[in-house]
């Protein structure tokens, strides 16, 4: 479990399925601790958001090495994903976890709030089966509002304006923890980066889902006779 509201509501260590599946609905695992949301219409209720945090792929092939010839350090790699994604949810719940509220007048406002509550878990491969390690973050709509101690609903709008800075939060996290390992990074091209001396042809070989893409829109380039951004 990862955030504020997470160890405000006493929920810690190894998320379970049940414990996660009863907050995304908007209910608190335990019956008799504080309501996670003014609505009881299950129907209407928005469950949560994802925020996913991918490494890029030089950083996957580098963990699938070192499980191979020397597994403390894939451990310790792992370690660095985890807490790189950490401080990306940091920020973003420090500076953008907001809820609203309306006020006397029928006027609404933005509270900031400081607390998320969510999951975080490290899956290895994409769909299509390709090496890619990347960690989702399920974050539940329900945040504690400080002004009057009681949860509602999470507004999203301004953490998904700033998701690019909390990408930069987790690239500069990793980027340290892996120079602090005696690695070196590459940049590619304006935000990209990869571990220095990383074979090109091997990124790009279990790269087929770029390639997938990539094909995808020179398809529409050609058939529509534009650039595709």
């Amino acid at each position: 479990w990862g955030g504020k509201a997470a160890a405000d509501l006493g929920l810690e260590g190894r998320v379970s399925a049940e414990d996660l599946r009863s907050v995304l609905d908007g209910k608190n695992p335990d019956p008799d601790g504080p309501a996670l949301t003014a609505s009881e219409n299950k129907a209407s209720h928005q469950h949560g958001w994802d925020f996913t945090f991918a490494v890029p792929k030089s950083v996957t092939l580098l963990v699938l090495a070192a499980e191979k010839h020397d597994p403390a350090l894939a451990d310790r790699l792992k370690e660095h994903i985890m807490g790189a994604n950490q401080a990306a949810m940091g920020y973003l719940e420090e500076n953008h976890a907001i809820t609203r509220v309306r006020d006397k007048e029928g006027g609404v406002r933005e509270v900031l709030t400081g607390n998320l509550l969510y999951g975080s878990v490290m899956h290895v491969t994409t769909r299509g089966g390709d090496p890619h390690i990347h960690v989702h973050n399920p974050i539940a709509n329900t945040t504690k509002n400080p002004e009057t101690d009681q949860y509602g609903a999470l507004e999203t709008r301004h953490m998904y304006r700033w998701i690019q800075n909390t990408s930069l939060v987790a690239a500069r996290a990793l980027q340290d923890r892996l120079m602090s390992e005696g690695f070196s990074i590459e940049r590619k091209g304006k935000l990209g980066w990869e571990v220095a001396g990383s074979s090109e042809k091997l990124v790009a070989e279990f790269s087929s889902r770029s390639q997938e893409i990539k094909a995808a829109a020179e398809g529409l380039e050609a058939e529509r006779g534009v650039e595709t951004t």
